[in-house]
């Protein structure tokens, strides 16, 4: 199986591609639902007359040793849906946020210490259901000049881990694994990566994600996910 690569890849170039293609039609369920748990694609939307609560997650990419990555962080291990879970910062939005980018922005800096105003705004990829927790989150991806400081809040934020996009694309480094959750043991997909597993609602997330980036770098999505069919 080849390893795919992003290391001869122009940041910059490959940013300024995604803004004009985040404006148009997005892969969106489809692509979601190729790191999906079992059963989840009978749960991508929410009941009939339920509002979900609105929030966003921030898909920061960077140069790290000259490798573009994404911030992720993990959670502490806590009582609840997500203890324990790789995500993306980001979290509920506040009436104080006039839209996501606030939200992801705000939430960030809160979460990891990113600096408010070292992120350039490059679009969104599509919203995604949240069953067990009723949100609504709004994926809005950024680019990073350079890795500033981060740090922690130890209340919401037990680690951070810049994972490398390359790590993510590469097939081999995904697995289907049990986990344990609130509601009992489940099987699903999930990137292994940085020693960590990344599954559910970020898994679901980052792989629509790299399918969009998989038409710039020419690779199709039964190229990067072998073992589903799109």
């Amino acid at each position: 199986m080849t390893t795919l690569t992003l290391n001869q890849v122009d940041l910059e170039q490959m940013v300024s591609w995604l803004m004009t293609r985040l404006k148009n039609s997005l892969p969106g369920k489809e692509a979601q639902l190729l790191m999906a748990p079992p059963l989840r694609e009978n749960r991508m939307a929410p009941p009939t007359g339920f509002n979900p609560i609105e929030s966003a997650v921030l898909i920061a990419l960077v140069l790290n040793h000259n490798e573009p990555s994404i911030i992720f962080i993990k959670r502490p291990e806590y009582d609840g849906v997500h203890s324990g879970q790789m995500a993306l910062p980001g979290g509920k939005k506040e009436k104080e946020d006039s839209n996501e980018w606030e939200t992801a922005i705000r939430e960030s800096y809160e979460e990891i210490g990113l600096p408010l105003d070292s992120a350039k705004q490059i679009g969104q990829i599509s919203p995604l259901y949240i069953p067990h927790s009723g949100y609504m989150v709004r994926p809005v991806i950024a680019c990073l000049p350079f890795l500033p400081p981060l740090k922690a809040d130890e209340n919401e934020v037990d680690s951070i881990h810049i994972i490398k996009i390359d790590d993510l694309l590469n097939a081999r480094k995904r697995e289907n694994i049990t986990f344990n959750t609130i509601n009992g043991k489940i099987k699903a997909p999930c990137f292994a990566v940085d020693q960590q597993k990344i599954w559910g609602a970020t898994a679901m997330i980052i792989s629509e994600l790299l399918v969009i980036l998989g038409e710039y770098l020419n690779l199709p999505p039964k190229t990067i996910f072998p073992d589903n069919n799109f």
